[in-house]
Formats: C-alpha cells, sequence, structure tokens
C-alpha cells in the first residue's frame, strides 16, 4: 500500500477502507509517513469530507494506536475530557464542576491542565504573600 494512493482515492472523493486508514494512522503513529504526506490526506479529508464510516473507524484506530487504561476497578461512569494543549484551558474547571454536580463520580482534570492551575495558585498566593509583607 502507498500513502500516494490513499490521498490520490480521497482527493477523487473515493471512501477510504479500514485498511488504508489503518495504513495512515500506523505510518502516522511510527513516523513513517512524512508530514508532507499527512498534510495532504488531511486537506483532501478537509475539501472532500468523510462519511460517518470513516470517521468512525479513524476514530478507532486512533484510539486503538495509543495506550489504554483499565479503569473497571472504578464503580459507576467514567469521563475523561482532554486538553488540546492550547495556552490555558478555560474549559476543564468548569466542566469539572458541572459534571461533578451532575453524576456522583470524582472527575478527572488532565495534568498538564492542573499543572497549569497549579502553578496559577502559587503564583496568586506567593503575590499575596509578598503585598503581605510590604
Amino acid at each position: 500500500m502507498r500513502m500516494v494512493n490513499i490521498i490520490h482515492a480521497k482527493r477523487s472523493e473515493k471512501e477510504l477502507t479500514e485498511e488504508q486508514i489503518q495504513y495512515f494512522v500506523d505510518g502516522v503513529v511510527s513516523g513513517k509517513i512524512p508530514d508532507y504526506q499527512t498534510s495532504a490526506l488531511l486537506m483532501a479529508i478537509f475539501f472532500k469530507e468523510m462519511t460517518t464510516e470513516e470517521q468512525s473507524t479513524l476514530t478507532m484506530k486512533m484510539m486503538e494506536s495509543g495506550d489504554h487504561l483499565d479503569l473497571s476497578s472504578i464503580h459507576g461512569v467514567k469521563v475523561y475530557k482532554h486538553s488540546t494543549g492550547g495556552v490555558g484551558d478555560k474549559t476543564s474547571i468548569p466542566l469539572a464542576a458541572v459534571v461533578a454536580s451532575a453524576i456522583p463520580v470524582e472527575p478527572w482534570i488532565n495534568w498538564k491542565s492542573f499543572q497549569a492551575i497549579r502553578l496559577k495558585l502559587v503564583s496568586r498566593i506567593s503575590l499575596n504573600k509578598s503585598r503581605m509583607i510590604t
């Protein structure tokens, strides 16, 4: 299978097969597919769109490409809100409060978000201490 053929298929508005999508995900994860080919396929997908089946397959293949945690020992509903890594997370904290009030489960917050919040709190405490001393 060649990436060029997958890009051409999507540019020609053909539905990608599960094997083509798997090849793409594996190639991106392993670094075997160059950035320019990844960009070309994503551009073709943007302009020609994906079917619901393609979207579902891509989502599942991406999910299966990463590490998995077994949370079956935690009773109840499990919820995860992923941070996109943008500067400042204005969603996780309010979302955690909403989720915590809606279901009797401790919400999980992305580690990066937690670190950012912790650093903001520490800097505010330091500022308040310096104001009290002066």
